[in-house]
Order: structure tokens, then C-alpha cells, then sequence
């Protein structure tokens, strides 16, 4: 039987929460058979009590939450939505506190996030006017990493493009694009150490230069990395068809790319795991990371790669969130529903440890955001629980070599 948990937001109804009611009230059934009336009473009296509190700050919750999302499209400056932003992100983590639910936090950041860049985008073109005409033609501006994933946490940067359609209005362009990248700044959304903002020439191009880039220096091997960041481009703002239009001509050209495809999975089918050969953790040895492991780049990232790896050579190119990908490879027959479920649970198991360690930072806790972990401070239940995750990412990185025929040799 599947878990719930991964297929909640796909059947969740009233049918099925009533199920859930009535399966939990089997469970007082069966606890209290043969137990005097008078004790039940006084059970389901206190029972009802706890429910009822939790049912109230859960509601509390809520409606601060969405108080919050309303107040984003009345906000009539960016240091206003910077405060709804340090607000939600607050809120956000007390959610997480009180579910652990992963996917959650996920959907809400995601959506709050997409929610501020259509008021700064509305905001910086009005910002725009005071200073340029009106341009001859429209834009997009298109979201990539985590946002595009539909993947995003407490913590966020900027990956972002922009395309536009006439070559008339690149002045009008490239200074909307360089406020815009200002103003998501200021509103806490930090800029890309590693610099993939429409303010970067790379990121920043008409739908004609686009599509000569897509099909010109895209396609060396020293440009992987920007590859795979256009595997996750989703439109977040401007003309959806001419953010569609441009999408799609991503997706054609990645499935002209095979050659550098095949270099991507050999890099990540070499990404070290946070494993030894003896199923130990593999930590560092010295160094202020001494006896810690990297949860990021040691599991997070080699299992969103290889989930990439898979979609890409079953043509799945549409959905690009990793929990989406993994369903949709299993609806392929590439994982059977057992691993399938295995690999999700990786990727909320390794995506709730980042997640701590960005509450740790918003609370003053650490001084910045660090993904390294000491293993051997965890419970011995949490410590099995890392090695089963660590281990099935281990697991997925040999199906890959064997699906892209990288041999022993060549490792």
C-alpha cells in the first residue's frame, strides 16, 4: 500500500479524511474493549480538550499565514515586502517545528516567494517609468534551482533570466533587469554567489539570442552547469506564452544534448557519498568540520542530480520538482513503487536536515548556514535512519552508471 504521506496533495478530499477519523476512532475502539463507560467518558472528555487546542492554534496559524499572503499585494514599497518576507520565512519555520512536513514548507515557500517577485516586478516597473519610455514589447522573467524545482526553504538566493522579444528595448531591459536584482535583494532574496541573474550577459537575451545561445555555447562541455540550472527553468513572471515559447526551446535543444548528458551522469555518478565502503559515515578528519559529514553535497545534491540524470533519458523534461520526477519515473516503470517511495523519503530526510539548519540560523543559533552535521550526535534510531537514506542514494548512483553505461573502468 502506498504512504500517504507522498500522495497526500493528490487524493486529500473530505472522503478520505473522514477515513482517517474513523480509522483513528478503531484504534480507541479496540484500546478501550471492556473498559466501564464512566472511564471512556472521562478519556474522550480530556481527548477532546487536546484536539480542540490543537485545532485552535493550528487555525491561529493559518490565518496568520494567509493574513500575511494577502498583505503582499498591498505592499507599496519593497522595504514593506522585505518585512512580509522576514515574516513569512518566521512563520514558515514554526510550521515546519510543528509538522516536519517537508512538502509543506516546500509548497509554501515556493508559493509566498512567487508571490514577492510579481509585486517586485510590479513594483520596478513602475519604478521604470520614471526614468524610460514604455518598451516596444514584452518579457519574462523566469525562475530556476529551487524555485524552479518548486523546491524552496527558509533560505533562498536569486536564479533567474530574463527574455525579451524586440531588440529595440535592450536598454529598457537591461536596466529593469539590474533593479530587479536589486530589489529581490532587498527584499531577502540573496543574490547568486554564482552569478546566474539576468544582470549576467549569459542570462539575459532576447528569444532569438536565446535560442542561437540554446543551440550554440550551451552545448560545450564547459558549460554543464549552466545545463543543468535551464533543466529547471519555470516561468515566474511578464508574458507566459513568451516564457512558454521559451521553455519549450529549451527542452528541444536539452534533448539534442545527449553527448554532454552522458559527462553530466559520469560527474555525478562520481559524487562522493557520505558513506563508507563498510557502512560507516564518512566524515572529515580535520579542520573545524572535523567528525562531520556535508548533508548537502554529500547526499542532497547527488539524489536531485541522479533523479535529473532519469528523467532526462525517459524524457521527462516537464515537471521539475524532484518529488513530481520521482512519481512520474515510477509511473514510467523506471522504479518500482517501493524504491520509488525509498528515494522520496531520501529526499525529505536529507531536505529536512537543511531545513534545521536554516531555523538554527533564523534563530540567531548560528552565525550562518552550514549543512554539516555530526553524525554520532544524532539518536542511534536517526543515525540508522541517515545510513538507510545515505545508502539508497549510493544505490541510485549504481543504477545510473548501469543506465548510462558508465563501466568500473572509466570511474
Amino acid at each position: 500500500m502506498k504512504k500517504l504521506q507522498f500522495y497526500i496533495d493528490e487524493i486529500i478530499d473530505e472522503a478520505i479524511i473522514s477515513a482517517i477519523a474513523h480509522q483513528f476512532y478503531g484504534e480507541y475502539e479496540e484500546r478501550f474493549d471492556r473498559i466501564p463507560l464512566a472511564v471512556r467518558a472521562d478519556f474522550l472528555k480530556y481527548l477532546h480538550k487536546l484536539y480542540e487546542k490543537e485545532r485552535k492554534e493550528l487555525h491561529l496559524i493559518n490565518q496568520r499565514y494567509n493574513r500575511r499572503i494577502r498583505s503582499i499585494s498591498r505592499a507599496e514599497n519593497i522595504a514593506t515586502l522585505g518585512h512580509i518576507h522576514q515574516k513569512l520565512n518566521e512563520l514558515a519555520g514554526e510550521i515546519f517545528i510543528r509538522t516536519r512536513s517537508v512538502t509543506e514548507i516546500n509548497q509554501r515557500c515556493t508559493k509566498y516567494r512567487d508571490l514577492l517577485t510579481l509585486k517586485v516586478i510590479s513594483l520596478t516597473r513602475l519604478e521604470m517609468e520614471k526614468d524610460f519610455p514604455r518598451p516596444h514589447n514584452t518579457f519574462a522573467w523566469i525562475r530556476m534551482g529551487s524555485t524552479g524545482r518548486e523546491e524552496q526553504t527558509l533560505y533562498t538566493d536569486q536564479d533567474n533570466l530574463l527574455v525579451y522579444k524586440n531588440p529595440a528595448d535592450k536598454a529598457y531591459y537591461t536596466a529593469f533587469a539590474k533593479r530587479m536584482v536589486e530589489n529581490l535583494s532587498r527584499v531577502g532574496f540573496v543574490k547568486c554567489k554564482g552569478n546566474i541573474m539576468p544582470t549576467n550577459k549569459k542570462w539575459f537575451a532576447t528569444i532569438d539570442e536565446w535560442r542561437q545561445k540554446l543551440h550554440g555555447e550551451f552545448t560545450d562541455a564547459e558549460n554543464l552547469v549552466d545545463l543543468i540550472v535551464l533543466t529547471e527553468a519555470k516561468y515566474a513572471g511578464g508574458n507566459f506564452p513568451l516564457a512558454n515559447t521559451f521553455i519549450q526551446e529549451t527542452h528541444k535543444a536539452l534533448k539534442s544534448y545527449h553527448a554532454s548528458f552522458q559527462a553530466i551522469a559520469k560527474a555525478t555518478v562520481l559524487m562522493p557519498i557520505a558513506l563508507t565502503i563498510f557502512r560507516k559515515f564518512k566524515t572529515e578528519r580535520k579542520g573545524e568540520h572535523k567528525d562531520m559529514l556535508n548533508i548537502k553535497s554529500q547526499g542532497w545534491l547527488p539524489l536531485i542530480m541522479l533523479i535529473l540524470l532519469f528523467c532526462f533519458e525517459h524524457d521527462i523534461l516537464e515537471e521539475t520538482n524532484t518529488i513530481k520526477r520521482i512519481k512520474a519515473l515510477e509511473r514510467m516503470n523506471a522504479f518500482d513503487t517501493e524504491f520509488a517511495e525509498e528515494l522520496m523519503e531520501c529526499y525529505i530526510t536529507l531536505t529536512e536536515y537543511k531545513i534545521r539548519a536554516q531555523i538554527d540560523f533564523l534563530k540567531g543559533e548560528t552565525h550562518e548556514i552550514s549543512y554539516f552535521i555530526n553524525p554520532y550526535k544524532l539518536s542511534k534510531k536517526d543515525q540508522s535512519k541517515l545510513k538507510k537514506t545515505l545508502s539508497t542514494v549510493e544505490q541510485l548512483q549504481r543504477l545510473a552508471a548501469s543506465s548510462y553505461s558508465i563501466s568500473d573502468d572509466s570511474l
